[in-house]
């Protein structure tokens, strides 16, 4: 893929596990790998707020902090 790609990945992961985001981010360019810390397989459900924030802040229209 040649497009700017966001991967928003929960550490905590069972289903999917942390290593196979990691494997997709190494190997595309334009990538961007979050990796949000004690969240599991579902992050846009668990902590909406925390993955709304990175989506805002890989678009440009947030604070990255």
């Amino acid at each position: 893929m040649d497009v700017p790609l966001l991967l928003i990945h929960g550490e905590r992961d069972r289903i999917c596990p942390p290593q196979a985001a990691q494997y997709v981010y190494e190997r595309t360019n334009h990538c961007t790998f979050m990796l949000m810390p004690n969240v599991g397989h579902a992050p846009h459900v668990t902590q909406p707020s925390m993955c709304a924030h990175y989506i805002q802040t890989w678009l440009g229209g947030g604070k990255n902090d």
